[in-house]
């Protein structure tokens, strides 16, 4: 079984008002149905966009690019919930 990779949820969730009869009123929640990039796929760009801008002589392979990119957005994620997860 693969290791579930923690995404960091949505990177720009959107916030949907819609009526609720329970409480007899407006109410605002995250929309689920549309939630866009998540926020490791925008550590992974914001990264990506950096390693390109470095000398072309210190690049890789386009896979190993991307998976630096990855690791990178995934200690980032780590780091910005304390550094506690595996």
């Amino acid at each position: 079984m693969s290791k579930k990779i923690d995404n960091g949820g949505a990177a720009f969730p959107h916030k949907a008002k819609h009526y609720d009869s329970d409480c007899g009123g407006y109410v605002y929640s995250l929309d689920h149905h549309e939630p866009g990039m998540t926020l490791r796929d925008y550590f992974a760009a914001a990264a990506l966009t950096g390693l390109m801008n470095r000398d072309s002589n210190q690049r890789y392979l386009a896979e190993q690019d991307v998976e630096y990119c990855f690791a990178i957005a995934d200690a980032m994620i780590k780091a910005r919930k304390g550094g506690d997860q595996p």
